[in-house]
């Protein structure tokens, strides 16, 4: 089955898909992009069938990672710092482990 998708200018489709990644809903994206509810399904259902994208399963995971965040209340470069402050503790905890420290 094919389904016809009406015609939106290559930047549209490009903000949608972005605004997709960062967990915006469909009728946000829609008003934000100045489109319907259905285009911006059509389009995103496009992009997952792959027509337009890749990496589905990566970019499926930034875009969880990004709905997790804002029902947080964090911004993804908030939740990059977590990740390198989890990071570097980690790395620390092992040389405590060494010198017999509880840290």
């Amino acid at each position: 089955m094919y389904i016809s998708m009406r015609a939106t200018d290559p930047a549209t489709r490009k903000k949608v898909i972005d605004l997709y990644l960062q967990g915006v809903g469909r009728n946000e994206n829609a008003r934000l992009n100045d489109i319907g509810e259905t285009t911006v399904t059509d389009i995103i259902n496009a992009w997952k069938r792959g027509t337009e994208n890749p990496n589905l399963d990566e970019n499926e995971a930034v875009r969880q990672s990004a709905i997790h965040c804002k029902k947080e209340g964090l911004a993804l470069a908030d939740f990059g710092q977590a990740l390198r402050i989890k990071s570097l503790s980690g790395a620390i905890r092992p040389r405590c482990q060494r010198q017999r420290r509880i840290c």
